[in-house]
């Protein structure tokens, strides 16, 4: 079968359904009505199933939490691709619409065109061309469609509650030829509220807020702080974090303002947002005005206690290693920290965190290393999230049809699996890997400011797809 040519002649709709699909702004809210994570999610869901059912294939709606494309098989068993559709908020530095679909010279740019709503159109589309080419597979294959992948996946959960588990699958959510590993992930706050009412007088500098990011899985891409006080101080402040934001190379805006009849220094200090899985890769807005706040003598002590917190416990050191978290295993590497959002105001203090640590240690060990750091600094861990690591061993048949597919169509004979720290569906649904859409060299764009795809790169991924799909169900 010439998937490979089905796919071109089908290049024309899979750009008009992906732009339809990066359309909706599918970013996961608080339920509205019926819909457990609100009606765009919902919205870009009924889309994918309308499409499912356009191309003949059975679709099933599990009470809005999530639901799946099926392809009824002749005999006995289920193979999965699952995807998500959901999307992190928009964060900052776009420089056109973040859902405009827009199609320039091969790249399709918005929020969700990388992770997950391109990869999750392609493994739709290697359904199709094998059933429009007239295959009929044994076991049946299953596209499942998550909406909240990036929040607390709480719809697959349900999902799964509902629903029998496929008995293996892949997750187009990752990079070629296959993420063997991933590390455990573990999200939380770092919460201090004994904070004392703010001493000194009106004419004294005091930090009244400090607030920025916008999810915990993001390295934070813009913060701004409200410092107020005197008139005067506040211009000798504004020009003196504003030259030293000039030595560090810093983008940050200042303005004075008035706020109810007191004068108020505006900081907005913009970084580069990226996975909090690759912190390294951006600049966290975060470390950055903490920085240029440390030094500075606050009026309300707790401001200064925050900074000085930040600067030694935490900073620009991405393993955690200031906070006495850092550790590693040969298999997965270093553990990576990210700061993805805080909040400072009068009533208290919230950094919201993301660790990945190594496959060979515990969400205890972290824990534990972390509480250690924490004693007298009058801040405390409030767990959020956590997913257990993965390890997929290497003479697992669906391991090794994977990799030999990928290695048959893309002619990559030399990259090896890899470890990863994001987190996939593959945790979800036992004998699940991450495999593609991204190929090695492709840029790693999921999560940033003008977020693209480029339609050849997720064709070739589709012909992956759709002749790892034959292997496995014939």
């Amino acid at each position: 079968m010439d998937i490979r040519n089905e796919l071109e002649k089908n290049r024309t709709r899979f750009i008009s359904d992906l732009e339809g699909l990066i359309a909706i702004p599918s970013i996961a809210t608080d339920p509205e009505g019926p819909y457990p994570f609100g009606k765009e999610v919902q919205r870009a869901f009924e889309y994918m199933l309308n499409l499912g059912e356009s191309m003949g294939f059975a679709t099933k709606n599990v009470d809005n939490y999530g639901g799946h494309i099926d392809w009824p098989g002749t005999e006995e068993g289920v193979m999965a691709i699952v995807g998500h559709i959901d999307v992190v908020p928009i964060g900052s530095g776009w420089t056109d619409d973040p859902f405009s679909g827009k199609l320039e010279e091969g790249w399709l740019f918005g929020r969700g065109a990388q992770d997950d709503k391109g990869p999750t159109m392609a493994g739709l589309y290697a359904m199709k061309v094998l059933k429009d080419l007239g295959y009929q597979p044994k076991k049946t294959i299953r596209l499942i469609l998550g909406l909240d992948e990036e929040d607390n996946w709480n719809g697959m959960k349900y999902y799964l509650e509902k629903e029998k588990a496929p008995d293996f699958g892949i997750v187009p959510d990752a990079e070629f030829p296959l993420v063997q590993c991933e590390k455990g992930l573990f999200e939380f706050d770092l919460v201090h509220s004994t904070f004392n009412t703010p001493t000194g007088s009106s004419d004294d500098l005091r930090l009244v807020s400090l607030i920025g990011g916008d999810a915990p899985n993001m390295v934070a891409g813009f913060v701004e702080a409200r410092i107020s006080g005197k008139a005067s101080k506040l211009e000798e402040m504004k020009r003196q974090l504003e030259e030293r934001a000039a030595s560090l190379d810093y983008n940050v805006k200042a303005a004075i303002v008035s706020n109810g009849g007191m004068k108020e220094l505006t900081l907005g200090v913009t970084g580069v947002p990226a996975h909090a899985a690759i912190p390294e890769r951006g600049k966290n807005a975060i470390s950055m005005v903490c920085h240029l706040l440390s030094g500075i003598a606050f009026s309300n002590e707790e401001a200064n206690h925050f900074v000085d917190f930040y600067q030694q416990k935490i900073g620009f050191a991405l393993d955690g290693s200031k906070l006495g978290c850092n550790m590693e295993d040969q298999l997965s590497g270093n553990l990576t920290f990210n700061v993805g959002k805080v909040l400072f105001n009068q009533d208290g203090c919230k950094l919201t965190c993301d660790i990945r640590y190594p496959v060979t240690k515990s969400q205890d060990i972290v824990t534990t290393a972390i509480e250690k750091g924490l004693e007298g600094t009058g801040f405390v861990l409030e767990v959020l999230d956590h997913i257990h690591s993965i390890y997929q061993e290497s003479d697992n048949p669906v391991v090794i049809a994977l990799i030999e597919t990928y290695r048959e169509i893309s002619g990559d004979t030399t990259t090896q699996p890899t470890v990863m720290g994001g987190a996939t569906f593959a945790r979800a649904i036992p004998n699940c890997m991450a495999y593609g859409a991204l190929f090695p060299g492709d840029p790693e764009l999921e999560h940033q400011a003008d977020e693209k795809v480029e339609i050849a790169q997720l064709l070739k991924a589709a012909h992956i797809y759709g002749e790892a799909i034959y292997k496995l169900t014939k």
